[in-house]
């Protein structure tokens, strides 16, 4: 298991790493909000780095989504895994995610 982590990268943007389970996404979501409170306009996480991945890593982003539309933040995700859309598809939450998809730079 690799353990997460979640590092600014400037002001608006943050790089997620390592395995997001059940047993890993609690601190990254407190982490998350902190660095989402000193962005403006915008907050990019990019999952390039992510490794394993449940359906904590869904509660994770959907915990950043919320905690952006509170601070009239626009949330964008570069690099989600692909095997994150499995189960968007059966949480049916690919609506609310694939507008908030950008290409990996």
């Amino acid at each position: 298991m690799s353990v997460p982590t979640l590092t600014a990268d400037g002001s608006n943007r943050a790089l997620l790493r390592g395995d997001l389970t059940l047993a890993t996404v609690t601190p990254l979501a407190r982490r998350g909000c902190c660095l989402i409170s000193a962005a403006e306009d915008s907050w990019t996480v990019d999952m390039s780095g992510v490794e394993q991945v449940s359906s904590a890593a869904v509660a994770l982003l959907l915990n950043w989504y919320r905690y952006c539309q509170q601070r009239e933040l626009t949330l964008s995700i570069v690099a989600m895994p692909e095997r994150l859309r499995p189960i968007l598809a059966i949480s049916d939450l690919q609506p609310l995610f694939e507008p908030l998809l950008t290409p990996s730079q």
